[in-house]
């Protein structure tokens, strides 16, 4: 039987560089760990079964995305608690135990995060950190603590997303459930922060193609349909213009970053899903 409390579901791909450094800044035999491999083509794998052999690998046959890979662990989970954590983040014993506490403490919280910090910061962290808890709209999804017992009763990670506007959706449906989303001021996380997974031109392109597609499908929920296809088409013009302009100052990768997410703005106000019909990802 698990007694423990929290189930740790970290979603890797091509994070061998960093899934280490991930795994040691807790405890791992505390905790329920899942590592969820988006089908990586480098050691991410073989690192974690051959160092980690408490930790739970499941290995996708392709690239899931985000949300989906995250369900997959959410829906075995067996504790009251999980904590979704992005494998370029790293978090103390101290911490998750501290956020844990606040979840007991108010059974009205469905989201929560401790306060995310950037290396630049994390060296001087316990100057940041004071007693406050901030009630938010919005948690950031890549250090996201859940009661499970609230977020079951209006559902895990939207799955048409592949990646970006998770966490804003999910924080949107516990707020219009009745639930409160939180940050604990007095807990702290550390974000490396774009290394979540080795960097190509198809992943960069791809990357930037879903937050078009991403942010485009957040706001077509929220606004009318005039002013969703009004403002989808002023910014697919806008990053259109913007990528030619880049492209003749030479500057490929702010070029491609624009284009990308142009083309994916369109594709999902043209009706376009995040993944084709074999659940492949687009982009």
């Amino acid at each position: 039987m698990n007694n423990k409390e929290l189930t740790l579901i970290i979603v890797t791909f091509n994070s061998a560089e960093i899934i280490e450094k991930c795994l040691k800044s807790f405890d791992i035999s505390k905790y329920e760990v899942f590592v969820i491999d988006n089908d990586s083509s480098d050691k991410t794998v073989e690192i974690v079964k051959n160092s980690y052999e408490s930790v739970n690998v499941i290995e996708n046959p392709k690239n899931m995305g985000f949300g989906r890979a995250n369900n997959l662990a959410l829906n075995q989970a067996q504790t009251p608690f999980a904590l979704i954590l992005n494998p370029d983040t790293q978090i103390r014993d101290i911490d998750i135990e501290t956020c844990l506490n606040h979840l007991k403490n108010n059974p009205q919280i469905a989201l929560a995060s401790p306060h995310v910090l950037s290396e630049e910061n994390f060296d001087n962290a316990e100057k940041y950190k004071t007693e406050e808890i901030i009630f938010s709209n919005f948690v950031v999804g890549g250090v996201m603590f859940m009661n499970l017992e609230n977020v079951k009763k209006f559902g895990f990670f939207d799955e048409q997303f592949f990646m970006f506007a998770e966490d804003s959706e999910i924080c949107d449906k516990s707020i219009l459930n009745g639930f409160k989303n939180a940050i604990f001021k007095d807990a702290l996380a550390l974000h490396i922060g774009g290394k979540s997974s080795t960097k190509t031109l198809k992943t960069h392109y791809r990357r930037f193609w879903h937050l078009g597609w991403s942010k485009t499908k957040y706001k077509q929920k929220r606004k009318n349909i005039f002013n969703f296809i009004r403002s989808t088409l002023r910014i697919c013009v806008l990053y259109f213009c913007e990528g030619i302009f880049y492209f003749l100052l030479c500057n490929k990768e702010k070029s491609l970053q624009k284009f990308a997410f142009c083309f994916g703005s369109f594709a999902c106000l043209i009706g376009l899903k995040a993944f084709d019909k074999n659940n492949n990802p687009r982009g």
